[in-house]
């Protein structure tokens, strides 16, 4: 669903270490740029009308939804670079570093959305 490729480019050409930057990038700029300030908005209070809010909740939820596939994605990319070889240990050392750092804000934010919708939507 959210694959990052130039036409005509295999798989096998990128590094997995590149990919999972890519990806994981990808990830983290969604949940930054997108879902946060729609989080933001809905735990500030007097941000919205209180008629706006089951809308506003319900499009949280979908969107929750859709940062668990950007997850989904991020996490195959990892367990792709667990499984490589390494060619380039200051490469891998700094992918998974940073896979660390997406899955802990993940994680952050997933608590938030839990405060608001509840455990099931956090999931």
């Amino acid at each position: 669903m959210y694959e990052l490729r130039e036409a005509g480019r295999e798989d096998a050409d990128e590094a997995p270490e590149v990919k999972l930057l890519l990806v994981g990038h990808g990830e983290r700029r969604w949940l930054l740029g997108e879902l946060l300030p729609q989080l933001d908005e809905l735990e500030t209070p007097g941000a919205m009308a209180e008629s706006e809010r089951p809308a506003a909740l319900s499009c949280l939820g979908s969107m929750w939804h859709d940062a668990q596939l950007r997850a989904a994605q991020t996490e195959r990319a990892f367990i792709v670079v667990a499984g490589a070889r390494v060619d380039d240990p200051e490469l891998r050392g700094n992918a998974e570093r940073f896979h660390g750092q997406v899955r802990s804000l993940r994680e952050i934010i997933g608590h938030r959305v839990e405060a608001l919708t509840g455990p099931a939507s956090a999931a």
